[in-house]
């Protein structure tokens, strides 16, 4: 897959979030004028940003399925039997949910990075950090988009020149790719949180709000907030297999009926994993937390050798590799508390 090059924040080490920044009235019309000329002539495009390299006719496609009127009106659904309607009427869903979850992940590359990093050419937004805001999600669009073309683009295709229903086992083997081509997903998935965290801390910030509500107000956004389009990513990932499922429910015919179970166990798979991967990364930040509580021991050394003895093993490292154990185990919070004694019976101490 084309790697992608992205332009990082021009801020690499921004003020604490939260904080309401130095901008005047006059700044804020200066921003507001920036804002004004994206509305009149376009946001700029993200410079270093390369999409995914598919042909015209994936575009052209994506734009057709993105209108569901278009979907529904190529073919007479009516000529179907009641129980491969209702299965025709999923396939057309599937179709239809994946394009409109691409224009959201366009609107968010096009829209919110596009304006955050124009407006940090010109001198504002200096104090976001772009990389905290968004991850990598122009990987993630790009895997989308390599998605769309080797899945869903075949099958779309197959029905429109034929002028018939679409045949589900045309995606089978742009789902054998699945996991290869959603690689991206798992880091912007570990971050998920972070981004999260780190738009709500910033809300404070006056620059920054009145980007935001810029952003809002586009067309392309329909009335979505920053926070709406940053989950997107883990909603759309645990749609497919339930999609599936319901494809799966009206299948009849067994060789479709085992290609579709294939598919399903595919996108199940790699949902597991992600999964997987994002709670291992939250205990490691528990036990990473956790230590910066611990207090080395305070005591006075006066032998040299054991002195540097006691600075190379006396700090505890809940991180270091664990005895008997693989290189790949890690440590894990299992319970986390206040420790309660009493240095008499009526005194009572907490630690």
């Amino acid at each position: 897959m084309k790697s992608l090059i992205r332009e990082r924040s021009r801020s690499q080490s921004p003020a604490k979030p939260g904080v309401i920044s130095p901008c005047g009235e006059a700044a804020h019309n200066e921003l507001s004028n920036i804002l004004a000329d994206f509305n009149r002539d376009g946001v700029p495009v993200l410079q270093g940003f390369d999409i995914a390299d598919i042909p015209e006719e994936a575009f052209a496609y994506l734009q057709w399925a993105s209108k569901q009127q278009a979907i529904d009106e190529f073919y007479d659904w009516k000529l179907l039997t009641p129980e491969e309607g209702s299965r025709q009427a999923v396939i057309r869903e599937l179709i239809f949910t994946e394009a409109d979850y691409i224009k959201h992940l366009m609107a968010i590359v096009e829209v919110f990075m596009g304006a955050a990093h124009a407006l940090q050419a010109k001198g504002k937004l200096l104090r976001i950090d772009t990389s905290m805001l968004f991850s990598n999600i122009p990987d993630v669009l790009n895997a989308s988009l390599y998605l769309w073309n080797y899945t869903f683009v075949p099958m779309i295709k197959d029905a429109l020149m034929n002028s018939s229903p679409f045949n589900i086992d045309l995606m089978r083997e742009g789902f054998a790719l699945f996991k290869d081509i959603m690689l991206p997903y798992e880091k912007y998935l570990i971050d998920q949180n972070k981004l999260l965290e780190y738009n709500r801390q910033n809300q404070k910030d006056s620059e920054y709000s009145i980007y935001l509500s810029w952003c809002h107000s586009r067309r392309e956004c329909n009335r979505l907030q920053l926070n709406d389009f940053l989950v997107k990513p883990m909603q759309r990932l645990t749609k497919y297999g339930l999609l599936l499922n319901r494809i799966i429910h009206y299948t009849h015919n067994e060789t479709e009926e085992k290609s579709l179970k294939i598919m399903e166990q595919t996108t199940s798979t790699v949902v597991t994993e992600i999964n997987r991967s994002v709670r291992q990364n939250e205990e490691v930040e528990k036990v990473i937390a956790l230590q910066k509580t611990l207090e080395n021991l305070d005591c006075e050394i006066k032998d040299e050798e054991v002195e540097k003895l006691y600075n190379a093993y006396g700090k505890l490292n809940l991180s270091a590799p664990m005895l008997y154990c693989l290189p790949a185990h890690r440590r894990t919070l299992t319970h986390q508390a206040d420790l309660r004694f009493r240095d008499s019976a009526k005194e009572a101490r907490t630690i």
